[in-house]
């Protein structure tokens, strides 16, 4: 699947995350998106808190990797650093 975002949407940081025994596939996961990775970071560790996620991924849509991540999704694993996202 590839991620398309129109020039118009400044919010090119997706926050993904879930329960490390139940994780869902791809955009199933999909929790959210920010405009830098910063802001998308903090998202990520502040819903983690708050709804007891057991990890957490920030995809950079533009250059389609996995910038940022926390915690294990079991049978998965978070993906080497700067790892693709699938197109």
């Amino acid at each position: 699947m590839n991620a398309h975002v129109s020039q118009g949407d400044r919010s090119m940081f997706a926050v993904f995350a879930g329960e490390s025994y139940y994780a869902d596939a791809g955009w199933r996961n999909y929790r959210g998106s920010a405009e830098s990775p910063d802001a998308a970071c903090r998202m990520a560790a502040e819903m983690t808190e708050r709804e007891s996620y057991g990890w957490w991924q920030v995809v950079d849509l533009e250059a389609r990797k996995i910038i940022a991540w926390h915690g294990r999704v079991y049978g998965y694993g978070p993906g080497p650093e700067g790892a693709a996202v699938d197109g």
